[in-house]
């Protein structure tokens, strides 16, 4: 029950303050000697329901006799924790059930702890993917929800993204774009005949992160050809894009190869690349 309460107090703490959970949950762990399993459980409990936040709360929004600003917070975020357990966890239903209740009643005593009990065991009448089918928006009133999604969210660096949005205000769009456009454009003017370039041939409605490969060779092949003889540093693989990967006939594992210029690359940078790809050819 401790590693519970601990991840319940974190959730408060992100929904109350927007406080980052990889920042107040540390501190949660140490104030209350949470350590080995019971650390990793809060951990797990945490994380886990923050990244299915928007999900849960759609699936508890159809099983409350209530809208979700009527509940108390602590409560809901109770029943977060609870569906959780319920639809992407291994803990026993009657487990995720009893001890959700425990902590509500603990928090906000016996009235509140029988609403709990209610709603989770509705949530528990279907599994995850019951409740999606159910819920979720049919692609032909939702398309953009049903495309492809181009790689995983990368959660742990959510809590920079403030930062990230200073740092770029601190540059300048008006004198970053023109810059990274220019180092694109010089790409396509001297890619090699021969190069599979994935995408469009024109800066214009992109932007200059290229995904390519080079006949005869493997992306990996070409990555370490880069590395090694002109010290570019390009990814390879399906970048987590497995289906898109398929869209496009490639090999699953290998992908292709992806090279893009920021703000801080160089034309000397774009020549050492085609150099390299021209070898190749």
């Amino acid at each position: 029950m401790r590693a519970r309460r601990a991840a319940l107090d974190a959730l408060r703490a992100v929904q109350r303050r927007d406080a980052y959970a990889n920042l107040v949950l540390p501190r949660l762990l140490r104030s209350r000697g949470l350590t080995g399993q019971d650390a990793a459980r809060a951990t797990d409990l945490t994380y886990g329901t923050l990244r299915g936040l928007g999900t849960f709360d759609a699936i508890l929004a159809a099983c409350a006799d209530r809208p979700l600003t009527a509940i108390d917070p602590d409560v809901l975020d109770a029943l977060r924790l609870g569906t959780y357990q319920l639809l992407a966890t291994r803990v026993p239903p009657h487990a995720a059930v009893s001890t959700t209740v425990d902590l509500v009643r603990s928090r906000r005593g016996a009235g509140a702890a029988r609403f709990a009990n209610a709603v989770l065991r509705h949530v528990a009448d279907t599994d995850l993917a019951g409740w999606v089918d159910r819920l979720a928006p049919k692609a032909t009133n939702d398309p953009v929800g049903h495309r492809y999604e181009l790689g995983t969210c990368q959660h742990e660096l959510l809590a920079g993204l403030v930062a990230a949005f200073d740092y770029i205000d601190s540059l300048g769009w008006d004198a970053m774009i023109p810059h990274e456009r220019s180092l694109g454009q010089r790409f396509l003017d001297g890619m090699p005949e021969g190069l599979d370039l994935y995408g469009l041939p024109t800066m214009e409605g992109r932007v200059p992160t290229f995904c390519f490969n080079v006949p005869g060779h493997t992306s990996e092949e070409v990555a370490t050809h880069l590395a090694d003889s002109h010290e570019v540093a390009v990814w390879w693989g399906n970048y987590y894009a497995i289906e898109t990967m398929r869209a496009l006939g490639l090999d699953e594992w290998m992908g292709a190869v992806r090279a893009g210029f920021v703000h801080y690359n160089t034309e000397e940078e774009v020549d050492r690349l085609l150099a390299g790809l021209t070898e190749l050819l």
